[in-house]
């Protein structure tokens, strides 16, 4: 093991040893100056290729709110025609071989039992700008596909569902919320959940002019059927 300014070279992978109040600066980048791949073959043993953890046991020199990593991206020249990103993030499997499993990120957000959560987000995203910004186009989220073949099986923009079976657990679940606090609903069977009034609910089992599509007129249960083309 040798060490340079700080860094730690062990059997090829650099492993920096960061104390409280200690600052790194400069590129990072793997295995060159300017970044290629790490081969990771039958010698490497871990299931990950950077781990970060943090277990918090007092609040008195944090204060109120804990971010386990900031990245911040900014510009500071006119930049007409040009592009900044604060992450990228590509998961990519090479051709010709095949994989079970592809995920360019999961979040996971959990409480692990005994505990009271206030407020509970898996993941939050938010765009702002002050009135004397000019914004042609906004999009705080944009999902997009784009394939050379058609899927075996369906593509879902956005995939809803519950970890649990229980009738009580999904109908807490609601699709989509606006601000206005109206909720888009889907599923089988006649609707009897409550709901703001205004809501929707898409029947996924409709069949006729008269049941594909509810519309909820009291704030309640109350759902009226919206007739739809045959």
């Amino acid at each position: 093991m040798s060490a340079v300014r700080g860094l730690e070279i062990h059997n090829g992978y650099i492993l920096v040893p960061i104390s409280e109040g200690s600052l790194l600066l400069g590129r990072l980048s793997s295995m060159t100056k300017s970044g290629a791949n790490i081969t990771l073959g039958a010698s490497y043993t871990y299931g990950e290729l950077i781990e970060l953890r943090s277990s918090i046991t007092s609040w008195t020199g944090i204060g109120g709110s804990f971010t386990m990593m900031l990245m911040r991206a900014e510009v500071a020249v006119d930049s007409t025609g040009k592009g900044i990103r604060a992450l990228e993030v590509d998961c990519a499997n090479v051709d010709t071989f095949s994989i079970t499993t592809l995920s360019t990120f999961i979040f996971s957000t959990m409480g692990k039992g005994n505990s009271t959560i206030t407020l509970m987000r898996g993941g939050e995203v938010a765009c702002s700008w002050l009135a004397t910004d000019t914004v042609t186009d906004a999009r705080c989220l944009q999902l997009e596909f784009g394939g050379l073949s058609t899927p075996t099986n369906n593509v879902y923009g956005l995939w809803f569902e519950t970890d649990s079976a229980t009738a009580a657990m999904a109908a807490k679940v609601r699709e989509i919320r606006m601000k206005t606090g109206l909720l888009v609903f889907s599923g089988s069977g006649v609707p009897s959940i409550a709901a703001p009034k205004g809501s929707l609910y898409l029947r996924t089992d409709g069949t006729t002019t008269n049941d594909r599509a509810y519309i909820n007129t009291d704030g309640s249960t109350t759902w009226t059927a919206i007739t739809t083309a045959a």
